[in-house]
């Protein structure tokens, strides 16, 4: 087991990663504690290697996309439910676009992202 942490605007990211063998490889395996509370998982499985900067970068990478798909998502459902939408077009993307930009949620995890990625 390896835990990997950041800290980023006071919030306290743990990244909780593990190894394991399959029957025909290996699978990485992560838990995403944000502040202390679960966030997400996430596994990859491998045949024999992996293209990584570092161990568990992918699934790293993988659980933090998770959550911001998740944000996103649920930032899409608040902007339909408050205006009444019910189909979201090329000028709502745009608005949605703005709604997360202004997410210090979403802006947390797509700074999380970056420092993983670069790490």
């Amino acid at each position: 087991m390896e835990l990997k942490k950041f800290k980023i605007n006071n919030h306290e990211i743990e990244f909780v990663c593990e190894s394991r063998y399959t029957r025909s490889g290996f699978a990485h395996d992560c838990t995403l504690f944000v502040d202390g509370r679960y966030t997400t998982k996430c596994t990859a499985h491998y045949l024999n290697r992996t293209w990584e900067r570092y161990r568990y970068q992918s699934v790293m990478l993988g659980a933090v996309n998770t959550t911001i798909k998740s944000i996103e998502s649920n930032n899409e459902q608040i902007l339909k439910e408050a205006h009444g939408w019910k189909k979201m077009t090329p000028d709502r993307r745009k608005e949605l676009e703005v709604f997360n930009g202004n997410s210090p949620e979403w802006q947390l995890f797509v700074e999380l992202y970056n420092q993983v990625k670069e790490r």
